[in-house]
């Protein structure tokens, strides 16, 4: 952003009026300005403001030196002022979004952004800020439309592909929750589910889901043969040529509307999106968030065409974290910060993907160096805790989960680390409260069992008892699940 607006330092000037000696002051500032040295500058124009306070030239000079040098919450104080004073003043429309977006405040970045790219909207590089304004203001539809035309106006930057992939992602997972709110147990339902399970190579839950999708709906197209896909990875040639069989048969039919499942099997995926803009039934979810996902897939295959980069190890190292292939993401995140030295957001994703392999100890020193720069991060004070709560030093631990809770107690896993941490510490009357609150995160019965063994120390054998019997609900139901996952296998799957 500086070189994009060094043009302009030189636009405005004081008024024609002023005294010689305010005018000597506005030129010196301008050459310090013209040399780079713009804290030399700042304090100039500090007392030219407080001679003319009623200059947006001024207050505008004194913003631009205090953005370049990376003092962003007092700038916007004066880009603020210069544009109550002249509301189409281009740089303090740009420079202002800029620092408000660095000072992690995309909402209010957004208008400034926006004003500024109706005046000048051939800027690339504003439109790229305002994109990313827009991802990190939660707003992944703008995003897309920005992201798309400068991807093809600018294919070979590597950070337009890889954050227009995720941008994809972010809007298929958008997708799939309304598809949960509108279709849990529909066929839709089950068939995206199933998906999610192939690309994380859970080859029997997958198949198990795709039968579920069938039995919804027998002429169902695509789960006759993701089901072959399975059977011929796993060395069953006869009964994935069954399952294809079965497949072509419900293919016969050529589409003759464009109906959202002709388009998706054109690879016509804009046009479904664009088709299904104002629908809500879970039909409707399904073949949105499909088509959000070969978007993103299409976006990370131009990312890797373009050859090594740090957004391509990112890349890259995100898919082996899903994969749960830690020691290969920590490699390439490292290759990521090896072409992109200190980039916190490569840092911090290095910190998490090392506590994320389990090697607690390896994690602590890279999350307690995060923490120096984000000290009010309740994620990291938690991931810090809970490295702590796993290497048994559970005092210290505490005082980590403690930060965590304090400053964000929806972050349910703090809640239940520390009420574990509070339990082994003896601290029953404290551990209670923070293990119930996080029971709705109780997949396997062991909070629920800590519960009741807490409530049973502290004397309260009736709430005990009534925790007991959730638990056995809850085993009784995982025990169920694993028979129907193992009777599936056998019969069916590979």
């Amino acid at each position: 952003m500086p070189k994009l607006f060094y043009f302009l330092l030189f636009v405005t000037s004081l008024l024609l009026a002023q005294p010689n000696e305010l005018a000597f002051q506005s030129q010196q500032a301008k050459q310090l300005m013209a040399a780079g040295r713009f804290s030399e500058a700042i304090p100039i124009y500090q007392a030219l403001v407080t001679a003319l306070p009623g200059n947006p030239g001024l207050l505008l000079n004194l913003g631009m030196a205090q953005h370049l040098t990376g003092q962003d919450r007092a700038a916007v104080v004066h880009f603020e002022k210069a544009l109550k004073l002249q509301p189409g003043l281009f740089p303090a429309l740009a420079m202002g979004g800029t620092s408000y977006l660095r000072l992690g405040m995309p909402v209010q970045a957004i208008p400034f952004l926006q004003k500024a790219l109706a005046i000048q909207p051939e800027l690339k590089e504003l439109k790229q800020t305002l994109a990313d304004a827009y991802v990190l203001a939660g707003r992944p539809e703008e995003a897309s439309d920005h992201l798309q035309g400068l991807a093809r106006a600018y294919g070979g930057n590597p950070k337009l592909w890889f954050t227009l992939g995720r941008t994809y992602e972010d809007l298929a997972k958008r997708s799939f929750t309304r598809l949960e709110q509108t279709g849990l147990g529909s066929e839709w339902w089950f068939a995206l589910v199933a998906e999610s399970r192939t690309r994380q190579n859970q080859r029997s839950s997958a198949f198990y889901f795709y039968r579920q999708a069938l039995e919804k709906n027998p002429h169902m197209r695509g789960m006759h043969m993701a089901i072959a896909a399975i059977y011929r990875e796993s060395g069953h040639a006869d009964w994935a040529a069954t399952e294809e069989r079965s497949e072509n048969a419900l293919s016969q039919a050529a589409c003759r509307i464009p109906t959202a499942e002709c388009l998706f099997h054109a690879k016509r995926f804009p046009d479904i999106i664009a088709k299904l803009k104002k629908e809500t039934s879970a039909e409707a979810h399904y073949w949105r968030t499909r088509a959000y996902n070969e978007l993103a897939v299409e976006s990370f295959a131009k990312l890797s065409a373009l050859g090594p980069s740090r957004h391509l190890h990112q890349f890259q190292a995100e898919q082996y974290r899903n994969e749960g292939r830690f020691a290969d993401a920590i490699e390439e995140f490292r290759k990521a910060l090896s072409m992109q030295p200190q980039d916190r957001e490569l840092e911090r994703e290095l910190a998490v993907t090392v506590y994320s392999s389990r090697d607690y100890a390896a994690a602590e020193p890279l999350l307690r160096e995060q923490l120096q720069r984000a000290p009010l991060d309740a994620e990291l004070h938690f991931l810090l805790g809970d490295a702590l709560f796993q290497q048994q030093r559970v005092e210290a631990a505490i005082v980590s989960l403690e930060a965590a809770v304090a400053r964000d107690a929806r972050i349910l896993p703090a809640r239940a680390t520390l009420g574990r941490a509070y339990l082994q510490a003896g601290k029953v009357d404290k551990a209670i409260p923070h293990i119930a609150a996080a029971l709705s995160i109780d997949d396997d019965g062991s909070l629920h069992y800590q519960l009741m063994r807490a409530y049973q120390t502290a004397g309260k054998q009736q709430e005990a008892g009534r925790i007991l019997q959730k638990y056995q609900e809850i085993q009784k139901a995982n025990e169920a699940a694993k028979k129907e996952l193992e009777r599936e296998a056998q019969i069916k799957a590979p």
